[in-house]
């Protein structure tokens, strides 16, 4: 019994959970075939077959052998189960008759066959042999029909039922084995694959926590970086309005424009990740198309190319574009500039131009058509299919500087909005981007802040309360705030003291950092409106200037009561633009 355990363990494919469950069955297969040829020529030998029959047996025994071997030396498993089903079709057509016909055993042999062939053979292979079997047997049928003297019958009861017997009990035991074979490596294979289930769980559950760490690292150092940044922004700023000879103020104006570059990076950086992990969110504003790019123009006076009058920035607008839309008009001309950043960058000399138009009008919904044109260098050809791919710099780009994400966020901002961004480029003579947006159309009713009309504002009877917890960060916030005509200037050094200033006197602002001790400014928000509410005082404009930029910061602030948003680091015409839109509202 050991003697025959081992041969058979030699003979046997032994278990490899790399090869396909197919191919092991398919050894398998032959091994039993080899086994039941052996079988029945020796019976066919001892009770003296038909001479035929006998030589189609030891004929198949020996071309079975060859195929086996063949299997273990590596040849293909395509080409091995097609010799295999091919040559076992044919040695059964010309054994039918010989062997009894429809009568006889051969039959049996058909469907351990066409078992095999289901658990062996590729879905469309085994359509083409059951359909090729299923033929054969009919044309064998009918022959036999119409001819029943072809099939050679059996001389005796003896021998027919002999080998009925013998094929019967064969079938049974080669399928039984057959089928424990395949159950038990489907049991294994499922059991591997729940295993892998369990393992590629895991190993999701700690990339998400990885990502999580990830995205909380680059908001941790985006706040940490933008809170020094603005003290150096701002100081820039304030310098630079000073008296300064020609030397100073070149290199003031250099730092204030490294530094707005800096502020740039970690915007982009921050944007990317938020765009990852699927964390922008879209807002719902109200705007006329004009207001895409009204003053877009003035954040390009930093670039040299433009200060100088090298490069001109064109807007044009189509007469029929004065429309009333709702969509993120922060995150549409982030877009625009985006696309307006990289013309810039790369038109040493000529011109840039940011069109807008409507395309047409579809039941609610305005079709909108941005076109950024440039007269610049161009994009190599070979380097189109990776434009709007993230961290992308051919070397020119390694000459201008960027960190390569700002086509790659517009493209992903677009998609976010349903639309679609393509660009055509000649290399040596400029580029055109092209973005298509489906904007709602406003509501009757619905108006654009653009459409009122803004009072002018006296800044020196205003007073402001200003929480802000990092000593320059409140330097730079009262100078600029003292430049802007304001006097009246309170300052809280965190949320507590913001507080009890705010329930204790009358501001008509409040500038309010959100990370402080003791009380942030979320929270600090909340307590002020809920102490005036129950006094049946109205609240002053309450604005967040902070250095957390995402959108859900944004959110939780606005949340809490806040009616505006700032982002670290700003300048001064950021903050007296707001002033004077809040103020106007009121």
């Amino acid at each position: 019994m050991k003697l025959l355990t081992k041969a058979l363990r030699r003979i046997l494919p032994t278990r490899d959970a790399s090869r396909p469950i197919e191919e092991r069955l398919f050894e398998i297969t032959l091994c039993l075939t080899i086994l039941t040829l052996l079988l029945w020529s020796s019976v066919g030998i001892f009770s003296q077959f038909n001479p035929t029959v006998l030589g189609i047996y030891l004929f198949a025994l020996c071309f079975y052998s060859a195929v086996y071997f063949a299997v273990k030396k590596g040849i293909s498993f395509r080409l091995t189960t097609s010799v295999y089903y091919i040559s076992a079709l044919l040695i059964i057509s010309f054994g039918w008759l010989p062997s009894g016909g429809i009568r006889g055993a051969v039959m049996h042999m058909c469907v351990l066959i066409y078992i095999s062939g289901l658990l062996v053979l590729p879905i469309r292979r085994y359509i083409s042999f059951i359909i090729s079997t299923i033929c054969m047997v009919i044309i064998f049928v009918t022959i036999e029909y119409y001819h029943r003297d072809l099939a050679v019958p059996y001389t005796d009861y003896v021998n027919e039922w002999r080998d009925l017997s013998i094929a019967g009990v064969v079938m049974l035991v080669v399928m039984g084995f057959a089928f424990y074979i395949f159950k038990k490596e489907y049991l294994h294979d499922r059991a591997h694959l729940q295993q892998m289930n369990l393992e590629l769980g895991a190993a999701k559950e700690r990339a998400e926590s990885a990502d999580k760490a990830k995205s909380q690292f680059l908001a941790t150092i985006s706040h940490e970086m933008r809170t020094p940044l603005n003290g150096i922004v701002g100081l820039a700023e304030l310098i630079e309005k000073t008296n300064l000879d020609k030397e100073q103020s070149e290199l003031v104006k250099n730092l204030s424009t490294s530094s707005q570059i800096l502020s740039g990076l970690i915007t982009d950086v921050l944007d990317i990740t938020m765009i990852e992990n699927n964390r922008v969110t879209l807002q719902e504003d109200t705007f006329e198309l004009k207001d895409v790019t009204k003053d877009i123009s003035q954040l390009f006076y930093g670039f040299e190319s433009v200060k100088t009058g090298k490069v001109s920035i064109d807007l044009v607008h189509a007469s029929k574009s004065d429309i009333h839309l709702m969509g993120d008009l922060k995150r549409i001309r982030q877009i625009l500039i985006n696309l307006a950043t990289n013309a810039v960058k790369f038109t040493p000399a000529g011109k840039v131009t940011i069109a807008t138009t409507v395309v047409r009008k579809e039941d609610k919904t305005a079709i909108v058509l941005f076109k950024v044109d440039d007269t610049g260098i161009g994009i190599p050809k070979n380097q189109h299919p990776k434009v709007f791919s993230r961290f992308f710099k051919n070397e020119t780009d390694l000459a201008v500087g960027g960190t390569g994400l700002g086509l790659s966020i517009a493209k992903s901002l677009t998609d976010l909005m349903h639309g679609k961004i393509w660009f055509y480029s000649t290399e040596g003579k400029g580029s055109s981007f092209y973005v298509e947006l489906p904007l709602p159309l406003a509501t009757h009713g619905e108006h654009s802040p653009a459409e009122k009309h803004i009072q002018p504002i006296n800044f020196s009877e205003l007073s402001v309360l200003v929480a802000e917890d990092v000593h320059i960060n409140r330097l730079v916030m009262l100078k600029i705030l003292k430049n802007i005509g304001i006097t009246k200037i309170e300052v809280a050094e965190d949320g507590e003291q913001a507080v009890a200033l705010a329930s204790s006197q009358g501001f008509d602002f409040i500038l309010m950092d959100v990370l402080m001790p003791r009380m942030d400014g979320i929270e600090a928000t909340r307590e002020i409106r809920r102490i005036l509410l129950e006094r049946k005082q109205s609240a002053p404009f309450i604005v967040a200037v902070t250095a957390n930029a995402t959108t859900e910061d944004e959110n939780k602030c606005k949340e809490a009561g806040m009616v505006d948003f700032i982002t670290k680091p700003f300048t001064t015409d950021i903050l007296r633009a707001v002033f004077t839109r809040l103020w106007a509202s009121a």
